[in-house]
């Protein structure tokens, strides 16, 4: 660690104060991800929050079987459009007990 520069996750997270939730709209952006696909030039797709949230939900159930409270495994990186979205948004909407983790590696 390189003093004034990193910063300690669990210095943080003990000081860290709770803070309620906001509200947000159905079409405010979730997250931005960037890629070139196979243009090679850099766009970014932003994805909004209640398209996301409607297809995670239904996939969940209806492609994988899963229910909410089950416990589930998701391999992919994190990084990815699957990896975040299965392993943190829908374990998280489903409100799944998850000890999940991704696949770590710099991908080709």
């Amino acid at each position: 660690m390189i003093a004034g520069r990193d910063l300690d996750w669990a210095e943080l997270l003990a000081g860290a104060k709770p803070a309620e939730c906001v509200a947000v709209a159905a079409t405010d952006p979730l997250y931005i991800l960037y890629t070139s696909g196979t243009t090679g030039m850099p766009k970014g797709i932003v994805r909004d929050n209640g398209g996301h949230a409607v297809a995670l939900k239904w996939s969940m159930k209806h492609i994988y079987g899963v229910e909410p409270g089950e416990v589930y495994w998701a391999a992919s990186d994190v990084g990815w459009v699957v990896g975040h979205s299965y392993i943190v948004y829908a374990a998280v909407q489903w409100k799944h007990d998850r000890a999940l983790r991704g696949k770590t590696g710099r991908h080709s």
